[in-house]
């Protein structure tokens, strides 16, 4: 029996780019034997939809849904309530109408708005819960009002099953929510670069800037991932050898960061490039190292795919980054700004080192891929049924 999945729109809406969209987008395109995926969606704003363009799986006559579109709301949707924002363009009405009309076996939804849960009736549905991060650091989202805790935790209580993407996530779910957590599985994620090693792909805003050496910070620099920090405790490296730098991936810098590096000195020694997964993958490659100095994460694909592409990765060893990293990392406690110091200088100067991880890096990833992540997720759908 093959199992019949609807997966709904919002993490697609909600996120351009990142690691939840990146399992959604897994899950939907490499649904294997034991269970077909659907996508119900009406429109998004994500870029690995976008350049799937007709490779995502259908269910027969059962059409994947995409309508892509610029909408008003694009200037301003970053400042509002989350479920305010999936729920735009007619998506949630879409998707209570393909429940209905083709009756999926389980529903997954992709983030944490509980628009169905009344309209659902007895089909089952299983709830990914990604981190913890608004309930251990809710000053760093200071217009939520404990908006998300509410909704997460009351689609925990209705879910059949629970999936935690590492064993923190699940320890974290138990001791907040004060659950057993017997319904919780833990199925960790896995690496999608393809790794190239070409400087040449980078773009041309970046070619003079990687052209020597550098350090590499991938993602989001919010309070909880700790980048200012990171850059104060090696401020004085950064001074010292002047053939070192800082990349950074992601978002451009805002006025209080380009602020805060002018007042350090070293605004022509910390950039911030928008890349594709391409670029990225070269990046990687031709890093000195990664740095991942976040006070918390879910889980932390970005030391996958640095992994993947042949580069040390020195991590904080806090959450799950360990989990993850296993002995193939240096790890470093994230908030001794000597301790940051002086493990980057240890991988930095030492190739040996580098080389040696860059190996164990190599192995480590073998214990993640896709295949796995969706093969133990068509199980946790059979628990459902």
């Amino acid at each position: 029996m093959t199992i019949e999945v609807l997966y709904d729109h919002q993490i697609f809406y909600y996120q351009k780019l990142g690691g939840i969209s990146r399992y959604f987008y897994e899950l939907i395109n490499s649904a294997q034997s034991n269970y077909s995926s659907h996508l119900a969606m009406k429109s998004h704003t994500n870029l690995y939809i976008k350049n799937a363009g007709s490779e995502l799986p259908s269910l027969g006559d059962k059409p994947v849904f995409f309508e892509p579109k610029n909408d008003i709301f694009s200037k301003i949707k970053r400042r509002l309530p989350f479920d305010f924002k999936t729920s735009i363009n007619g998506n949630e009405n879409f998707v209570l109408k393909q429940m209905t009309n083709f009756k999926p076996d389980i529903f997954h939804p992709t983030f944490y708005d509980d628009y169905f849960l009344n309209k659902i009736g007895e089909t089952p549905f299983v709830l990914t819960i990604y981190d913890m991060i608004h309930e251990v650091f809710p000053e760093c989202f200071p217009g939520d009002n404990n908006r998300m805790t509410s909704f997460k935790k009351k689609l925990y209580s209705a879910a059949s099953q629970v999936i935690a993407i590492s064993e923190h996530t699940k320890k974290d779910i138990m001791e907040i929510f004060e659950v057993s957590g017997e319904k919780i599985t833990v199925i960790p994620l896995a690496n999608s670069l393809i790794c190239t090693s070409e400087k040449k792909n980078v773009n041309e805003k970046a070619k003079n800037f990687v052209s020597g050496k550098y350090i590499l910070f991938v993602g989001g620099r919010v309070t909880y991932k700790n980048f200012m920090f990171f850059i104060a405790s090696i401020s004085k490296l950064l001074k010292k050898d002047l053939g070192i730098k800082v990349i950074c991936t992601g978002q451009p810098f805002d006025k209080s960061e380009l602020a805060y590096l002018d007042s350090m000195g070293l605004s022509s020694k910390v950039s911030c490039l928008s890349v594709n997964d391409k670029d990225l993958s070269s990046l990687y490659n031709n890093a000195e190292m990664f740095v991942f100095p976040s006070l918390y994460e879910g889980f932390g694909i970005p030391v996958l795919e640095a992994f993947a592409c042949g580069c040390p990765a020195l991590l904080s060893n806090k959450t799950s980054l360990p989990e993850v990293g296993g002995e193939a990392a240096e790890y470093f406690d994230p908030k001794s700004a000597v301790e940051i110091r002086t493990t980057v200088e240890k991988v930095l100067y030492n190739s040996a080192v580098r080389k040696r991880m860059v190996q164990k890096g190599y192995e480590r990833l073998k214990l993640f891929s896709w295949d796995e992540t969706v093969r133990k997720t068509g199980e946790v759908y059979k628990k459902c049924l």
